[in-house]
């Protein structure tokens, strides 16, 4: 049963037994049945999907050139699954297996093995391993379970060190690079505006958002529980809201048996909460019990984003317990939804390509374009090694590097970089009363909190606090707070860095900050002067 954001795109008509037909709607609006071992694409296209009959991973390649009939042509489909059939091979079969029975998971190895089996020009060699490590990540996003998170970075890392598929990155390609600065924010804004609309549905909206935020991936958001969301009250009546990351680690026995800890924004926190009360109201937790397979009674697990209805095929089974779980393909749903009900487009005026690995490559450079590092993108994606991100840092100190040379010289570099409005403390600011409003910065030699000003924006923000805060309108930093340590801490960083030897392009980003904040520091302190004369 489709969920009521799906679209009817995205259907696939599924009959009860092996012999019903298996249709997909195309993208030229034509039923296409793939429970026939030909699949007949159009008038001119067809596939014979048999080869990869019994296979390890059918699954996962049916999964996708469904998808590709829903959204591509029967050319670019067919072309795909020519691809794609190499997998089938013999040797690359037997890769599969053992990277399947050694870590569960398909592995680098199973890459290479496909490489090895590739004849041709560097162009057909290329279209070859391309086709491959979209079908991995398309997987990955997916949330199919034999595919891995670090292993499709290591693969994205390939895709860009291709000179063509990297420029097509690095320029923020329309269906596969980073959000550019535009798009980013018209999601943004309607997001916004969502959240107080109630003809639009919650759970997209609260999905989306935090795949903006933490750039979570497919498996995450359908392993989050309405127990993994808490709230308390800080020491300075500050609300603070928290949720339970579940990690995915292929080699862990058990799901949901690590987490990461994030702290999420007020606005987003309540929304969250929103979503567990239409849970509650929908299904109440004196439902939640049933008999097990032994007569034992269990309680069923309360998912943060739940099916509406229960999953009849884990009735009985040893999963019944998750029988609420979302579908795998739920927060693809929620992200064509958002696009569809808003209208959303590209740069080039063209339907939003939005998946939750474009989000999440959009965080990663947004986070290096703040100065964030290695370390710390690494931490936001929640990788266990700094390896897998550093092809962010690269792609960032090309693409700081290109908006240099596009809008540097129509621009005076850093002039009235601060934009804000100087107020004397939260008495005089606009939202002066809320304490979710106060911008505080972490000092590194005092190890505190310091709050230097306010926030005026009353909807969500995703801004870098503090970092980005100097440079907007909507900030009132306070005439005596501290804002030589955001100085000291700004500077300190930048010439770490490049001791580090770290790349000076995207070192700059911050230059404008930095220019911003001396400007806070110098407006305060000739006021300050002027009032002690």
């Amino acid at each position: 049963m489709l969920n009521k954001y799906s679209v009817t795109n995205d259907a696939v008509l599924e009959g009860d037994s092996a012999n019903t037909p298996r249709l997909v709607l195309s993208f030229a609006g034509v039923p296409i049945d793939t429970s026939l071992p030909i699949w007949r694409l159009s008038i001119d296209y067809k596939i014979n999907f048999s080869v990869f009959a019994g296979h390890p991973l059918e699954l996962a390649v049916r999964s996708y050139l469904e998808q590709l009939i829903r959204t591509r042509s029967a050319s670019y489909t067919a072309n795909s699954f020519k691809w794609l059939e190499r997998l089938a091979l013999t040797d690359v079969k037997k890769s599969v297996l053992e990277a399947l029975q050694v870590v569960g998971h398909v592995t680098i190895s199973v890459y290479e093995s496909f490489g090895h089996t590739l004849r041709g020009n560097g162009n057909t060699v290329v279209a070859f391993k391309s086709a491959f490590i979209r079908w991995y990540l398309w997987c990955c996003d997916a949330g199919i379970s034999e595919f891995d998170e670090d292993v499709a970075t290591e693969l994205e890392a390939v895709m860009l060190r291709s000179p063509s598929r990297g420029q097509a990155v690095l320029s923020q390609d329309e269906d596969e690079g980073p959000l550019t600065s535009e798009e980013v924010e018209s999601l943004l804004e309607r997001l916004r505006i969502a959240i107080e609309d109630e003809a639009v549905a919650l759970e997209p909206v609260a999905a989306a958002w935090l795949m903006i935020c933490f750039g979570m991936n497919s498996k995450n958001l359908r392993l989050l529980e309405e127990q993994d969301l808490t709230e308390y009250t800080a020491s300075d009546g500050t609300q603070v809201y928290e949720l339970r990351v579940p990690r995915i680690k292929k080699r862990k026995a058990l799901e949901r048996s690590e987490f990461r800890t994030r702290t999420v924004e007020p606005l987003i926190g309540k929304l969250l909460f929103k979503v567990i009360a239409n849970n509650r109201m929908r299904c109440p937790p004196s439902n939640d019990f049933f008999r097990d397979c032994s007569g034992i009674k269990v309680s069923y697990s309360r998912p943060l984003f739940r099916e509406r209805e229960v999953r009849k095929d884990a009735i009985g089974t040893f999963f019944e317990r998750d029988a609420y779980r979302p579908r795998k393909y739920r927060p693809l749903f929620a992200l064509q939804y958002i696009v569809k009900h808003f209208g959303l487009r590209s740069r080039t005026g063209s339907q939003l390509h939005l998946t939750p690995r474009r989000l999440r490559y959009t965080l990663a450079t947004r986070l290096v374009a703040n100065g964030a590092s290695p370390r710390e993108v690494a931490d936001a994606l929640d990788h266990s090694s700094t390896d897998h991100v550093l092809i962010y840092f690269n792609a960032g100190s090309e693409l700081v590097d290109r908006l240099d040379r596009t809008i540097g010289p129509i621009l005076v570099p850093h002039a009235q970089a601060f934009l804000g409005k100087i107020v004397r403390g939260p008495h005089e600011a606009e939202r002066g009363g809320d304490p979710n409003s106060v911008i505080a910065h972490k000092s590194k030699t005092m190890e505190s909190l310091r709050k230097v000003g306010t926030c005026g924006e009353h909807s969500f923000c995703d801004l870098y606090a503090p970092i980005a805060c100097y440079t907007c309108r909507m900030f009132q930093p306070w005439l005596e707070a501290d804002h030589r340590s955001v100085l000291d801490g700004l500077l300190d960083t930048r010439d770490e860095r490049l001791r580090e030897g770290s790349d000076p392009k995207w070192t700059k980003v911050n230059d404008r900050t930095i220019a911003a904040v001396k400007e806070v520091i110098a407006i305060c302190d000739q006021t300050l002067a002027a009032e002690a004369a």
